[in-house]
């Protein structure tokens, strides 16, 4: 599993290791059903057994992995589609929230930032795990200018079910347009501080995303 996330120095090793395995889980890096052991994951990642094994107890509350009997630490199956419209109707409310609440909060430099998120998305459409990591960094970096910590990490949750799901699946080239020009119209709303257009268009590209997911989900099922 590639696990290259160029951590940073001030981090534990436990917060290295969850990083490293959920962002391994929600890739598609491990699959469902893989063991993993701590014994194991400590050679791999060269992090203390201590650090690996609290990593597991704390992504196994973020329901990315489950205890089984005579198995050990087992990864989730990802959510089914039905799952995932629930999923999404949550996150049009509190994304929509996160994102009326911050736009008068947020100032020039943030929104800076979230012009050079965007650019890097550009950069890397067709490109689907640094194109996805992009697009959530874009969306949480707003999120978080509203200083609303608790739904902010609601949101990266479900982000988080969202990404497990949506790594099984391929985009168009068009499906990656569709989410640049969404964050195109953010932008421009956020620029002119126009806390009701942000929201409206925030939901807007979520919807956008639910959306191809269902497409990309049916057309794998008809195997086109």
């Amino acid at each position: 599993m590639s696990l290259d996330l160029n951590e940073t120095p001030y981090r534990t090793m436990t917060e290295i290791a969850i990083q490293r395995l959920r962002e391994a889980i929600v890739a598609g890096e491990l699959a469902p059903g893989t063991r993993l052991i701590p014994t194991r994951l400590e050679q791999e990642m060269n992090l203390s057994r201590v650090s690996i094994r609290e990593a597991l107890r704390e992504i196994s509350g973020m329901g990315l992995v489950v205890s089984l009997p005579n198995k050990g630490a087992v990864v989730s199956e990802p959510p089914g589609l039905e799952e995932i419209l629930e999923i999404f109707e949550i996150r049009f409310l509190l994304e929509g929230r996160a994102s009326e609440i911050a736009t008068p909060l947020i100032n020039d430099d943030g929104i800076k930032e979230i012009q050079s998120l965007h650019k890097g998305m550009m950069k890397q459409a067709g490109n689907p795990k640094p194109f996805f990591h992009y697009n959530r960094e874009f969306h949480l970096t707003l999120y978080r200018e509203s200083k609303m910590n608790h739904l902010c990490q609601i949101i990266n949750h479900l982000m988080d079910k969202v990404q497990s799901f949506r790594s099984r699946f391929p985009f168009r080239d068009t499906d990656y347009q569709i989410f640049n020009q969404g964050h195109e119209d953010i932008i421009e709303a956020l620029i002119k501080r126009d806390s009701k257009k942000v929201k409206e268009r925030v939901i807007a590209n979520v919807r956008s995303g639910l959306n191809t997911l269902v497409r990309v989900y049916q057309d794998a099922r008809e195997g086109k």
